[in-house]
């Protein structure tokens, strides 16, 4: 996944936080969980029931579409969730983050180049979850690299700031 320097070696990795994929993953869910219940509340009406009884076997083929296409969705979100990684070694800040099913970002600091992090957890839910977001102010053209949803960002801002004053 990330090639490393030599003496190098990897002293944490995160992901986004949890909640993050629940709150992705849940209207799916509920999507997903809807056309049986409107296909059960209106065979539920008599004269509706019967008219749709013709037409059952075409209404079972759409609901299992429709839960595929639901599927392929969650695998999609599941597959970003997954793949966004953030690595940090001794010598570099390495985010990695998955754009798409064949589309990744890759951004790379160096520790010397780092100059201040700063973490930012907004809300109450935040707060309780300790979840934040943590921004690398660097020296380098992209003058900041902004990692978000990350579960205890105080953790990480401090690790990033002995491994950079280390060097």
């Amino acid at each position: 996944m990330v090639d490393l320097l030599k003496e190098e070696r990897i002293v944490l990795k995160k992901r986004r936080h949890w909640l993050v994929i629940v709150l992705e993953l849940a209207p799916l869910v509920l999507a997903a969980l809807l056309p049986p219940l409107l296909i059960a509340g209106v065979s539920s009406v008599p004269q509706i029931g019967l008219a749709f009884s013709d037409y059952s076997e075409l209404a079972i083929f759409g609901l299992f579409a429709w839960w595929l296409f639901i599927w392929m969705i969650i695998f999609v979100v599941w597959t970003n969730y997954y793949l966004d990684v953030l690595v940090i070694t001794n010598k570099r800040v390495i985010d990695i983050e998955q754009l798409g099913l064949f589309a990744r970002d890759i951004v790379e600091v160096r520790m010397e180049n780092v100059e201040d992090v700063k973490t930012e957890v907004l809300g109450l839910i935040a707060s309780l979850l300790d979840i934040g977001n943590v921004y690398i102010q660097t020296a380098a053209e992209s003058r900041e690299v902004i990692i978000k949803n990350i579960p205890n960002p105080h953790k990480l801002r401090e690790v990033i700031a002995q491994y950079r004053d280390e060097l």
